[in-house]
């Protein structure tokens, strides 16, 4: 089915900027549909407009010429318009995932020699726990405050820089592969024209920040008067959830890796808005023509693509419902415009048909090469034999052509391989876990644990006689790599076999199957029908064999979109929706069949195990109000292996035991549990904001029984936790600047806000601020009438604030560790003591931070 808008891409608009092909379709389309996400919603002209601010922000502060700008954003219409503004500004951006770690951030920052990093909440919350010291942090609302929302008039030639992309590095650090604006329009220009792209389409993109197949779903549409709806799969989920927002947006044109469209055909379901459905960044198999033939209209077609970050598109297969695949092999298909593919040997000489060799590119509109890596772009790169400017790319990839041209993919050549789309080179992780003093060797490989389902397997030589947990390194690499990155399976052995030239012999390394699962606790057999059901959900999803009830899901290769699919099978299983918390909170069988046995979507308990291994006395740390416990794994990042990490997670807050509303309850309880992982001793506690003031009370309650505490700290705390054991004069000074930040707020940012967040003017702001308060003090009446609150006033948040307005703290007889934010120290007295008089008796030790 072709849109009736379709126009048709002609060759010579590749000869511009990729904003002046943006600004044409803002002239044409200016009240059209942007980008659409849950908290976003911008037409062409209000994007023109977000963008252009952000250009003469970057302007403002590096004046003109071409450099690199990093974007430390996560996936959404913010990032999309800093993008375009860079663009605009004739600089180079260079995506950052906030999510990545801290490492991987700092070492993209200073290889790419990035002038500004442009961040989101995100990504300025990542940026203060790194030593970004020589480009200068900006945040993105910030930076567009009061700018000017007209183009800048800049003369940006086709062949500017564009971006940076970073890619693993088979030299084991990653490698940043570079384009020009022409280029990126001659791909969009090839995908156009071959899926008939118009302002009618609906474009998904599911693509990480930092992967490059964002760029083709991003600019397919902006380019052609389209629009783009982000959705961030890590957080939304895949799945049903995935399914029913396709269906909900009326998407058009579906683009991903495969293993992401398996996860959300179940049942009957059908899109009878879908036309396109792109699979690229992995193999296709016949599963998923199969699956595209039974949940999709006739008039629907399946694109399989094959694309580099260094080639764009190259070869595409398209299949309807009448193609049949003779030997079951889904194509890669054939060659795109000005793409010319051929299989070659060693020696770089084509081969026969049906001969296999490696997979090479030769084109006028090939990326330059790396970024500040002539090495690795002279090895890739070879100039073209008719010398009229061709290049010929050698991809890496083996292939061989079949009779017609068509070309059938066959895996890596060299030891790179793609992961859930994403390319892996085993070099960088193997640099990663010899880096790690309980590592003496490793080699990482890659087996297919299911047909077209690829996996990393580390095989790893311990540096001592006592052995590793798997759970160990898994939780050391995180700190580094990316979770794509990470070994799903670590096989222990007493050394690595060599071939005669003393080199690993790969091919010599067991089967992961022939190894012995290395668990904690022993093998634990199910007990009951609940049992050997998820043993077989996992056992499917985990590709291990077998599983037992006590095996924790993640030591066994479980990440977040197989924790997503797996909760997918428990809802079809069970019929009821658990939130992605759960696996977190019940990560073996045994505690998940207990859920399901009770009908219940998550825990009951409140102590949550963030990281049991060590044996330091334990950190027990109350979080924030609404009771999140996911931003505390950076915590247990921190602190390693040595001190276990538990989050005291506020009572009731799954809708399963009736919500406390009573600090001093809710203390109690905690204490309970707190002494069931630690019946005696010295110990610490934490909580940050609403939680300080439960840690504190949970500190009373423990001296009160005998015990000693040896930390009590006491994070982002203010004079208003602690009414009675503070100054006057800090709550006076408090008051003030939380009275000004409000109204500054509210005021000075009303037209920014409601040009890019959608938020009203500021007298429906204020009456917002003033109704939320109202709620407080509503519930605060029934709960002191003893009456039922209404479901409107019984959220989290709601009750929490109600437990602590009612609640007076009384002054902690020890010493207390408090640590409060950097950019308030000047609303406190040099001597804390003046400020927090009757908090601690014993004094404080006081840490500001950014």
């Amino acid at each position: 089915m072709t849109t009736a808008t379709f126009v048709r891409f002609a060759k010579a608009e590749i000869e511009q900027s990729i904003p002046s092909r943006f600004e044409r379709q803002v002239a044409r389309h200016a009240d059209r549909l942007a980008v659409r996400t849950a908290s976003h919603s911008f037409t062409y002209r209000q994007l023109d407009a977000l963008a252009n601010a952000v250009a003469h922000a970057i302007l403002a502060r590096r004046g003109e010429g071409s450099e690199p700008i990093a974007l430390l954003m996560e996936q959404g219409a913010p990032l999309i318009a800093a993008i375009l503004g860079v663009l605009k500004a004739g600089k180079l951006y260079v995506p950052i995932d906030p999510s990545d770690p801290a490492d991987r951030i700092e070492f993209t920052v200073s290889d790419a020699g990035a002038a500004l990093v442009l961040a989101d909440a995100a990504g300025v919350a990542a940026a203060r726990t790194l030593s970004l010291l020589a480009p200068s942090v900006a945040a993105f609302d910030d930076l567009v405050s009061a700018q000017p929302e007209s183009s800048p008039s800049l003369s940006i030639g086709a062949g500017t820089p564009a971006y940076i992309y970073y890619t693993s590095g088979s030299t084991g650090r990653p490698k940043g592969v570079w384009d020009v604006h022409r280029n990126v329009l001659h791909n969009i220009m090839r995908y156009t024209n071959a899926l008939e792209i118009g302002p009618d389409d609906r474009l998904t993109l599911l693509q990480s920040p930092t992967f490059s197949g964002a760029v083709s779903s991003v600019f397919n549409a902006l380019l052609n008067g389209a629009a783009v709806f982000p959705y961030d799969a890590r957080k939304q989920g895949i799945g049903r959830p995935l399914g029913e927002w396709l269906a909900r947006e009326e998407i058009t044109m579906y683009h991903s890796v495969p293993t992401i469209f398996r996860s959300f055909l179940t049942g009957a379901v059908r899109f009878p808005a879908i036309r396109i459905i792109r699979l690229e960044g992995d193999a296709a198999t016949k599963i998923d023509v199969a699956l595209y033939k039974e949940h999709f209209e006739p008039y629907c077609r399946l694109a399989i693509g094959l694309g580099a970050t260094e080639t764009g598109i190259s070869r595409q297969f398209f299949i309807d419902r009448t193609t049949t695949l003779s030997d079951g092999v889904v194509p890669i298909g054939y060659a795109t415009e000005d793409m010319h593919g051929a299989v070659i040997a060693d020696d770089g000489r084509e081969v026969e048909e049906e001969v296999v060799g490696e997979i090479a590119i030769r084109s006028r509109y090939l990326a330059p090469g790396y970024w500040n890596r002539d090495d690795l772009t002279n090895a890739a790169f070879r100039p073209g034999p008719a010398g009229d400017g061709e290049r010929i790319y050698r991809t890496g990839d083996l292939g061989r052509m079949r009779t017609g041209q068509c070309l059938e993919y066959l895996g890596r050549k060299d030891r790179g391989y793609k992961i859930r789309g994403n390319r892996v080179e085993p070099a960088e992780v193997e640099r990663a876990l010899v880096s790690l003093y309980v590592v003496r060797e490793a080699a990482v490989v890659t087996r297919e644990v299911a047909p077209g389902v690829p996996r990393l397997i580390a095989y790893v030589v311990a540096a001592g006689t006592s052995g590793v947990p798997a759970s160990q390194l898994r939780r050391s690499l995180a700190k580094t790599l990316p979770q794509y990155m990470i070994p799903t399976r670590f096989v222990f052995l007493d050394g690595l076999p060599v071939s005669a030239n003393g080199k690993v012999d790969r091919q010599a390394l067991p089967a992961p199957d022939e190894m012995p699962l290395a668990r904690p606790t022993g093998y634990v057999a199910p007990r009951d029908r609940v049992e050997v059901e998820l043993v077989k959900i996992w056992e499917e999803l985990l590709h291990t064999y077998p599983i037992g009830i006590t095996d924790d899901f993640f030591d066994f290769g479980g990440d977040s979109l197989s924790a997503a699919e797996l909760l997918t099978a428990m809802e079809r299983m069970t019929t009821i929706a658990f939130p992605p918390a759960t696996i977190v909170e019940a990560p073996t069988i045994a505690q998940l069949a207990e859920l399901v046995r009770g009908g219940r979507p998550v825990n009951t308990r409140v102590l949550i195990p963030l990281q049991s291994l060590g044996a330091a006395p334990p950190l027990f740390f109350v979080p924030l109000r609404d009771g999140s416990i996911t931003w505390l794994a950076g915590l247990a990042r921190h602190l390693g292996t040595e001190r276990p990490l538990y989050a005291l997670q506020p009572v009731g807050l799954s809708g399963a035991e009736p919500k406390l509303t009573n600090i001093d309850a809710m203390a109690e309880r905690f204490v309970q549990e707190i002494r069931e992982v630690q019946p005696r001793g010295a110990y610490y506690l934490g909580g940050a904001c609403w939680g300080a003031v439960v840690a504190l009370e949970i500190a009373h309650r423990l001296m009160a029984l005998g015990d000693s505490i040896a930390v009590l700290c006491l994070v982002d705390i203010t004079p208003y936790d602690f009414p009675g054991l503070v100054s006057d004069a800090a709550r006076r000074r408090f008051s003030r600047y939380q009275l000004l930040k409000t109204v500054r707020t509210v005021f000075r940012d009303a037209p920014k806000r409601a040009r890019w967040k959608r938020v009203p003017y500021p007298a429906v702001e204020l009456a917002r601020i003033a109704g939320r308060a109202i709620k407080v003090c509503v519930a605060r009446a029934l709960i002191a009438q003893r009456r039922p609150l209404p479901e409107s006033l019984g959220d989290v948040k709601t009750l929490a604030k109600v437990a602590f307005k009612r609640h007076r703290s009384r002054t902690y007889p020890g010493r207390a560790t408090l640590i409060l934010d950097g950019a308030h120290r000047q609303l406190y007295a040099a001597d804390p003591a003046a400020d927090w008089r009757n908090l601690a008796r014993l004094g404080y030790d006081v840490h500001y931070v950014p």
